[in-house]
């Protein structure tokens, strides 16, 4: 396994300049803590990319990381850099608590989804208390959906879920539960939940990922068989060095997100790590800045549960090296 992280370990501590790169970092400054350069630097455009704030969850892990080569862990600033990436965030959502990606007043459910699980996530990792001036985005989350794609709805699940860690506000865990079950009830019967009604390698290693989370946080059967039937599907796909063929795949996509695979301990963790140990594995290091940053925080979050979380989890991983 140690050999397996180091490729992983190296890539992560590579990119971190570069995401410190994309953020205003000056207090001073009226755009302190955004991180979407094109906007606040160069002027390129008038408003600003709200997945770009995704930044806070990276840094926010990294500050509490305590791994070889962490040289941010219990840095002040970085501290200080996540709270203000998280705080650009919030005063850039618009009255309904939704938010753009692509183009001013798009008002997205995916940059909604995976921007607020973000925030959540690096709110929770920072102890921090203030989880209510989140509610009008978790309301917006809970009257949207886009089944199409489900790789937003897992995300919509995990922010909801978060927001009611946050808050005790049992109506977000509601709003969570229903949106898993929606998403569960969409899942093939060969073990892929739908990108656009078909089958995404890519994205399925996104959305195991982002289940684990829930499942850490419920430890629900159903949810976990459901994971199962994913890994099932991933594993008869992907080749001994991470590969698979994209060309059939419903969106086209040569990524993997590695955290899931290696939480529930499969056997497509190790092909992702000969893949990158042999340079032949799309990585960040070779996205450009808008795609990089989430894949990265999935690389350190493996990093992380390798080092502290792996025994915690021996039960999920017996229960799914035990399937039939």
């Amino acid at each position: 396994m140690k050999e397996s992280l180091e490729r992983i370990h190296e890539i992560v501590l590579s990119q971190v300049p570069r995401v410190l790169g994309l953020g205003d970092r000056d207090p001073s400054s009226e755009t302190f803590g955004c991180f979407d350069r094109g906007y606040w630097h160069y002027k390129s455009i008038d408003f600003p990319n709200t997945r770009y704030q995704e930044a806070c969850w990276l840094l926010a892990l990294l500050y509490q990381g305590n791994f070889d080569g962490n040289i941010y862990y219990q840095n002040g600033q970085v501290k200080q850099w996540a709270e203000a990436a998280i705080e650009f965030w919030i005063s850039r959502r618009h009255r309904d608590g939704s938010v753009d990606e692509a183009y001013p007043n798009e008002r997205g459910f995916c940059a909604t989804a995976f921007t607020c699980w973000a925030v959540t996530e690096a709110m929770l990792l920072l102890r921090r208390s203030d989880g209510e001036r989140l509610e009008k985005t978790g309301k917006w989350l809970m009257r949207h959906n886009n089944p199409d794609v489900s790789n937003q709805m897992a995300a919509a699940a995990c922010a909801l879920l978060n927001l009611y860690h946050l808050t005790s506000n049992t109506p977000y865990l509601r709003a969570s539960e229903e949106k898993l079950s929606r998403l569960l009830s969409s899942q093939e019967s060969s073990g892929y939940f739908p990108e656009y009604g078909g089958a995404d390698v890519g994205y399925l290693s996104l959305i195991v990922g982002c289940l684990a989370h829930y499942w850490k946080r419920t430890k629900d059967p159903v949810l976990l068989e459901s994971l199962k039937r994913a890994l099932g599907f991933l594993e008869e796909r992907i080749d001994e060095k991470g590969h698979y063929d994209h060309h059939r795949m419903s969106r086209k996509t040569q990524f993997l997100y590695s955290y899931g695979v290696a939480f529930f301990g499969s056997p497509v963790f190790e092909r992702i790590c000969r893949g990158l140990e042999e340079g032949t594995l799309l990585n960040p290091v070779w996205l450009d800045d808008r795609y990089f940053m989430p894949l990265t925080t999935d690389y350190l979050e493996t990093v992380l549960w390798a080092l502290s979380e792996r025994h915690a989890v021996g039960a999920a991983v017996e229960s799914y090296e035990s399937k039939e």
